[in-house]
């Protein structure tokens, strides 16, 4: 089932038992900022709102532009990226688990479970072409920084 971005503020909104109203509040946003999304007035709201939006909702703009309600929809999303290389390295694998676990943790990081495992498949990914597959620690920064400030 394809769900709008609309869609998914109706349904994250009914989750969160918030109101439209509450959101708009809680985001600071002005009033009819997220009732004019739900209703199509507004077809691409920017980026700051989005953002805004997914803090109140506790989720991740990627989360709402997320276009398939399926549980399988990240499997999916894979496979149309490209990202289909076997798992060849569990260790690699847990080490990049566990880094991610362990920063989000210790920046006290508020996290979907989507960007968690955008961040192991990055880290996984990245350090599995290299000779060595070690973890690098400035691409983890960096990377933690562009997926937390997306």
């Amino acid at each position: 089932m394809t769900l709008s971005i609309a869609d998914q503020l109706q349904k994250r909104l009914k989750e969160k038992k918030l109101s439209i109203r509450e959101v708009e509040r809680l985001a600071d946003l002005k009033m009819n900022a997220v009732r004019n999304i739900i209703r199509g007035v507004v077809k691409q709201p920017n980026a700051q709102t989005l953002k805004t939006i997914a803090n109140v909702l506790d989720c991740s703009v990627d989360d709402l532009l997320q276009t398939e309600d399926s549980a399988f929809s990240p499997l999916i999303l894979e496979n149309e990226t490209g990202l289909t290389a076997p798992l060849d390295d569990f260790e690699l694998f847990e080490r990049a688990s566990e880094v991610v676990i362990r920063i989000t943790k210790e920046k006290g990081y508020k996290i979907s479970v989507g960007q968690a495992l955008n961040l192991i498949r990055g880290i996984y990914s990245f350090s599995n072409k290299k000779k060595e597959k070690s973890i690098d620690m400035d691409f983890v920064e960096w990377l933690f920084e562009g997926i937390i400030k997306s």
